[in-house]
């Protein structure tokens, strides 16, 4: 009893909406969330627009999908303890905060294009006489420039990628697309010490898609794995397909995530002094976002002693008509540059980013 009124005490003192549920029914709602006309005793799963399915296996952990109050979209993060779950809200309408590093990216990307322009071709000359102390220099400075691009890109897409036209949907056969990232990641990552072990369905599966929003999502879960594993350790993913749901799940073997609830919007938060693998926070705005883009929710749990596990699932949805399609072509959001060294350049070691390499 006490431990529930001291939640309760937690919720009423929040300004950002959140509420109080036990087996699935609003048991106390703060102030900032009873603007919304929401009320004690209404069923959770009656607000949902995403994550119906994933909420009814949900069990520990952290779980985030969508819902609408009063005509208003929210993105949720659910906290379960002790079968009561604490829900924390963020109004999908007041996308100012990520409206905000995209304009600051729009001023980046050109003198960054500029920079990446002349890079590409001075470096060639300064390493011709075969320096090693310039061949390695300037191996560093092709990863810093990648991952300051990288921080570019991302600042300048979180505010529209949640945003799709359902034009540049795409019929994807998903395993086969996994297992191309994955391969691909797993020969990157064995150069940093790292294991990259994945599982994937024996059939073939086919779903319409986003390829580039599935594409960056995968590897940002990667990128968060690899930051918290120790060289040595294993990374495992795995898809797993039950009924017309996809869940694509990465466990890390590092000292595992405190799940509180600010882990999706950290992007809110006052700048200070922190561990810096954790970065702005929007690689997982992308990630949650092409969870929703794919009718679908991203669930945070710790399923071993060590190490943590981010699945994101998807529905899969069929044509149903017969009508065949092109790919649409798209302007490459990396520049044409490598999608792997790219986004993983936070955790992948110089040596890969040596000249002969990037040819």
């Amino acid at each position: 009893m006490e431990e529930k009124y001291q939640e309760i005490q937690m919720l009423d003192l929040m300004q950002r909406p959140a509420f109080l549920a036990e087996d699935g029914i609003i048991t106390h709602v703060n102030a900032a969330a009873a603007r919304y006309l929401l009320r004690p005793g209404t069923s959770l799963a009656s607000l949902l627009t995403s994550g119906t399915e994933e909420l009814a296996d949900f069990s520990q952990g952290l779980l985030h999908l969508t819902l609408q109050l009063d005509g208003f979209d929210f993105e949720a993060t659910i906290v379960r303890n002790s079968g009561k779950d604490i829900v924390l809200l963020e109004n999908t309408g007041d996308a100012s905060p990520l409206r905000t590093l995209a304009l600051a990216a729009l001023e980046l990307r050109m003198p960054m294009a500029n920079a990446s322009a002349l890079t590409d071709r001075m470096l060639p000359m300064a390493v011709e006489n075969g320096e090693p102390k310039m061949q390695e220099y300037a191996a560093q400075l092709n990863r810093r420039m990648m991952q300051m691009q990288r921080i570019i890109s991302n600042m300048s897409d979180c505010a529209l990628f949640g945003e799709e036209n359902e034009k540049n949907l795409e019929y994807t056969e998903i395993t086969g697309f996994l297992k191309e990232q994955l391969d691909i990641a797993a020969g990157a990552l064995a150069q940093a010490g790292i294991t990259l072990e994945y599982t994937l369905p024996e059939t073939r599966i086919y779903t319409l898609a986003y390829p580039q929003k599935l594409e960056r999502a995968v590897y940002n879960l990667l990128s968060n794995a690899a930051k918290f594993s120790p060289p040595g350790s294993t990374i495992r993913a795995q898809l797993r397909h039950n009924g017309n749901r996809l869940a694509f799940s990465v466990l890390d073997q590092g000292p595992g995530i405190d799940p509180a609830g600010d882990i999706f919007t950290r992007y809110l938060r006052q700048p200070g002094l922190e561990d810096p693998r954790f970065g702005l926070g929007l690689g997982m705005v992308l990630i949650r976002a092409a969870a929703k883009l794919h009718g679908g929710a991203v669930l945070v749990d710790h399923p071993e002693e060590v190490g943590t596990r981010f699945t994101m699932t998807m529905a899969i949805v069929q044509r149903k008509t017969t009508e065949v399609r092109s790919h649409t072509l798209r302007i490459d959001y990396a520049g044409e540059r490598d999608h792997c060294l790219l986004e993983l350049s936070d955790v992948l070691p110089v040596s890969l980013y040596a000249l002969e390499n990037l040819k």
